[in-house]
């Protein structure tokens, strides 16, 4: 590539996580990509930690996803945004951190959308994490009250731990938003 900048460094990593190669073992080659444009002294902009962060999720690099998240604000004096949180929380969920992830959605500056919660509730699922939270449950069925998939999987971490009052609840609280 000649006449490299911000743009075209994005546009490689991005085709790499939006193509899905990312999630398909490739993760590696945006994160390589990422090394290239700092060797280059191509300044990221948010869009680029959003790729690379995306990338630390899928290869399961959670010391990385640290790293760069940490150097968002730190060295690049960009505001994380709603999408950076969620790639954490993503990362740290799946890795099994789902107490970290937990306190990470706590302390964000803004209110976690559907796709934060939604990531926090499938890495509880994934985890046998029963212990979601009363506030964050509430928060999520306050969000989206008519997305019967939050309330299926908050049923289905409950039934894995044979807690079925909270099942019971939870179907109750579905059927009462559904109508």
């Amino acid at each position: 590539m000649s006449n490299k900048n911000v743009c075209t460094w994005k546009f490689g990593m991005l085709f790499h996580v939006d193509s899905g190669l990312a999630m398909h073992g490739y993760g590696a080659s945006v994160l390589k990509l990422y090394k290239d444009m700092e060797s280059a002294h191509v300044e990221p902009n948010a869009v680029t930690f959003v790729g690379v962060l995306s990338a630390c999720c899928h290869i399961g690099s959670v010391y990385e996803g640290r790293r760069q998240s940490n150097c968002i604000k730190k060295d690049f004096h960009i505001i994380p945004k709603i999408e950076h949180y969620g790639c954490m929380v993503d990362l740290l969920g799946r890795a099994g951190f789902v107490d970290e992830a937990k306190d990470l959605i706590t302390s964000m500056p803004m209110e976690p959308n559907i796709v934060v919660l939604g990531a926090f509730l499938g890495a509880c699922k994934l985890h046998g994490f029963t212990n979601v939270g009363d506030d964050i449950v509430r928060h999520l069925q306050n969000l989206a009250p008519g997305d019967r998939g939050c309330y299926v999987l908050l049923s289905n971490i409950y039934a894995n731990e044979n807690q079925w009052d909270k099942v019971a609840k939870n179907e109750k609280a579905d059927e009462t938003e559904g109508n």
